[in-house]
């Protein structure tokens, strides 16, 4: 078996970088995203989330202005303030100590991403890094996860996924992968029961897994 990683909500304790200041704009224009909406944003590359803001309902402000705005915050977060969920980083060593391929499938910007792994001192347990910004293609794309399973030249059912989104464990399911739904309560607590339902797993925390249920 080899194995993708969701980033954000998954191997680190994040979200409340993307989720505050994003919180803020809405609450600005008095937008309530509704659960399409909140789909495409959680899936959507840095860039096509300010330009969709912008479009929707932001309209005095360019995709540019939104951008700069939430720039300075996130790039600080990813640069010195984020931390790896409890037991990730010595997780992710012990798995790569086994012969585990693995890749990461994010939709945070790889230039984030670089970031904190070359700080975690974890960027060569990863074979590759896949984001929206760099293929076009989002997580609630079967395509997405169809190039995951390309990268690591293996088989969607011999492929296993972590994540805590349930539009991407549903999406990797329909072309074959195995899923386990990652707890980040209280940032995904819509998705929770329905990961619990629809993953072939689910976990408190990547670090409890035991990959020899797949064996």
């Amino acid at each position: 078996m080899k194995i993708l990683f969701d980033c954000d909500g998954t191997l680190m304790d994040s979200m409340h970088i993307w989720i505050d200041p994003i919180k803020q704009i809405e609450n600005r224009y008095k937008f309530i995203p509704n659960q399409e909406q909140r789909e495409f944003k959680e899936s959507a590359s840095f860039r096509g989330l300010c330009e969709y803001y912008s479009e929707t309902f932001a309209h005095d402000m360019s995709a540019d202005d939104i951008e700069n705005e939430l720039y300075e915050i996130i790039e600080d977060g990813y640069k010195n303030t984020i931390k790896p969920k409890n037991g990730v980083v010595e997780k992710i060593k012990q798995l790569h100590e086994q012969g585990y391929e693995m890749g990461i499938a994010s939709s945070t910007d790889k230039y984030y991403l670089d970031i904190i792994f070359n700080r975690l001192g974890i960027s060569d347990y990863f074979k590759f890094i896949l984001t929206p910004d760099q293929t076009g293609l989002r997580k609630s794309d079967e395509k997405y996860w169809l190039k995951a399973c390309e990268l690591l030249d293996e088989k969607p059912e011999n492929v296993v996924l972590f994540d805590d989104k349930i539009y991407a464990v549903r999406a990797a399911k329909k072309v074959g992968l195995k899923t386990v739904g990652v707890d980040d309560l209280p940032h995904n607590e819509e998705d929770i029961e329905l990961l619990k339902k629809e993953a072939d797993y689910y976990v408190d925390s990547v670090s409890e897994f035991d990959m020899k249920v797949f064996n």
